[in-house]
């Protein structure tokens, strides 16, 4: 899995941020089209088939996290899980990130996980947006 994020983990379920100058780090990009490339091979044709099918997948997921204390809390971990790993085959590094975090807290059993749903709801928006951009 590694070699699909580019980076070196910091602990279970952490990516490294690139270090910016005088030490503060670089939050992970929204979505890097580059690293999506390369997962793909370098396939252009392939990665402006699998983005629609990506972004559909975001807004089931963000359509799921609506209401996130209706789901059942494996299905929660389950899709979190999911999310951690489409974003990061498709360079949405901080949404995986985020994900990651949020299955890490479900799989310990924490009951304040709303906050770190909620974090993943809004990286979706966010890395929609994004792909919008790259699209257009």
């Amino acid at each position: 899995m590694m070699r699909w994020t580019s980076s070196t983990p910091q602990r279970a379920g952490r990516w490294r941020c690139d270090r910016a100058p005088h030490g503060r780090r670089r939050p992970p990009p929204l979505f890097d089209r580059a690293s999506a490339l390369e997962t793909l091979g370098g396939d252009e044709e392939l990665l402006e088939h699998v983005l629609p099918v990506f972004r559909s997948n975001l807004q089931t997921a963000a359509q799921q996290l609506e209401h996130p204390l209706r789901l059942p809390q494996a299905e929660a971990k389950r899709l979190m899980h999911t999310i951690k790993g489409m974003a990061a085959n498709l360079g949405a590094l901080a949404l995986a990130a985020a994900a990651a975090e949020a299955e890490s807290r479900l799989a310990t059993g924490d009951l304040n996980v709303e906050s770190p749903v909620a974090e993943v709801a809004r990286e979706i928006q966010a890395v929609l947006f994004a792909i919008d951009g790259w699209e257009r």
